[in-house]
């Protein structure tokens, strides 16, 4: 094996065999792929002195789920000591109260319900590398903190930082200046209600030359669920390579767009027999979306669809996965990708949501509180989304939730479950099928998580 730096680099090299144990570092993320039914194992140490310890699965694509031990080296579903199995991120957090906690190895196995890649990270309230373009789901309780780092390279141009919540309220702030961010200090702040996302440009007075690192706090004022990504901008590079962000199947992220530039994002194809589903919903000026099939590493190839958005209408593609058979690309999961380029068409910034998702593996899109999301259907279609309430100041209430359908034009309906079933005609607990769309009545009660 070899290593080749095109521009001056650090990197963690690992070798391991479908058989071997593959060790964690803490606060270092680790990104990998599996084929349904096939497992995967880690192992991770805790020290004297750690309050807890935190494992965390953020999925590109597909659904992993988790088993960890002290005592078995390959944790399953019937050999565990904890487990975490929801539908989408999954974390085990192992605090020092626990009565099975030590100072010592962990082990943890991972299966893929679907195919799926996902990363993979463990910490112990101390900082975590954000690697680029890869999204770190966290988890923050009430009033709480988590702190990231971030190395931006020689040839980086810009910097975007974004975090996407779930559910809950988490709140950007970055230094540059070696410090650690908190409310009251830091370079640059981004605290909107819901998801934010905050650039950097070489002309902003905190920029710091690179190579330089970026101090990254997130502060949660409610329980919040929220990833955190950090991209690279190279200013002159014609196509996206790098600077793409990799996209959550289904989960919706947020994107400010200057005037004229382009940003690049990517969702991983697990099932090359089955379609792929983009909305995308803008907040502000004219967007050009390009969407197609390639190699991770390069540009849409095949397969191409583009639309024009603008913030009177929202739009979506449904596109079939175009992976080339031979020529160094195979058709099999994990060598394929969809990506996506949002080309800003004025000459001020413009604001967007886009989701992605591809129906093996995500069918559903997860709302964030408070944003409307664009939706098309055909006569008979079906489309379906997730929302999770949480409130940490009283996890055990019961509290309204409202659910709005607004349609531009025909007569949707709406159907909702609570209960982790798929709503259907026949199969619901709340339905709004008054012409003109509106909110289920009565609103449902929402048992807080």
């Amino acid at each position: 094996a070899s290593g080749r730096g095109w521009t001056n680099a650090e990197f963690m090299i690992t070798a391991a065999t479908s058989l071997a144990t593959v060790t964690l570092q803490v606060g270092v993320p680790l990104t990998e792929h599996l084929l349904a039914g096939e497992w995967e194992y880690f192992r991770v140490f805790a020290s004297e002195g750690d309050e807890e310890l935190a494992i965390t699965l953020t999925p590109l694509s597909g659904d992993p789920d988790m088993y960890v031990s002290t005592e078995v080296r390959a944790p399953n579903e019937t050999h565990h000591t904890w487990a975490s199995t929801r539908l989408g991120d999954d974390t085990v957090v192992i605090s020092e109260d626990d009565p099975n906690f030590v100072a010592g190895a962990y082990y943890v196995g991972v299966t893929a319900f679907s195919n799926t890649s996902f990363t993979i990270s463990a910490s112990t309230r101390g900082q975590v590398l954000l690697v680029p373009g890869r999204p770190q789901r966290m988890r923050l309780g009430a009033d709480s903190w988590q702190q990231f780092t971030f190395s931006a390279p020689v040839n980086a141009s810009g910097l975007t930082f974004t975090v996407t919540p779930a559910f809950g309220d988490p709140d950007l702030y970055v230094t540059a200046d070696g410090t650690t961010p908190d409310a009251q200090h830091y370079d640059w702040k981004a605290a909107r209600s819901g998801g934010d996302t905050l650039s950097v440009t070489t002309s902003d007075p905190h920029w710091c030359p690179p190579p330089c690192q970026y101090n990254v706090g997130v502060y949660a004022w409610a329980a919040s669920n929220f990833s955190v990504v950090a991209v690279v901008e190279r200013d002159g590079e014609a196509r996206c390579g790098a600077s793409a962000m990799d996209l959550e199947g289904g989960t919706v992220v947020y994107a400010a767009v200057g005037a004229n530039k382009t940003k690049c994002f990517r969702l991983a194809v697990d099932a090359p027999d089955l379609p792929l589903t983009l909305a995308v919903t803008p907040f502000s000026g004219r967007v050009r979306v390009t969407a197609g099939f390639g190699r991770r590493g390069e540009d849409a190839r095949r397969g191409v669809q583009a639309m024009t958005v603008s913030g009177s209408t929202g739009g979506s593609l449904t596109l079939q996965p175009a992976c080339e058979q031979g020529g160094g690309e195979s058709a099999s999961f994990g060598a394929c990708a969809l990506h996506i380029k949002v080309a800003c068409l004025d000459d001020t910034d413009s604001t967007v949501s886009l989701a992605a998702f591809q129906t093996s593996t995500a069918g559903a899109i997860s709302l964030v509180p408070g944003r409307p999301q664009y939706g098309a259907l055909p006569a008979g279609g079906w489309t379906y989304f997730t929302f999770v309430a949480s409130d940490a100041q009283s996890p055990s209430a019961r509290v309204p939730l409202t659910l709005s359908l607004m349609p531009v034009f025909g007569d949707p309906n709406m159907y909702i479950r609570n209960d982790g079933v798929t709503p259907s005609l026949t199969s619901h607990q709340w339905e709004s099928s008054a012409a003109g769309g509106g909110p289920p009545p009565p609103p449902p009660l929402c048992e807080r998580l």
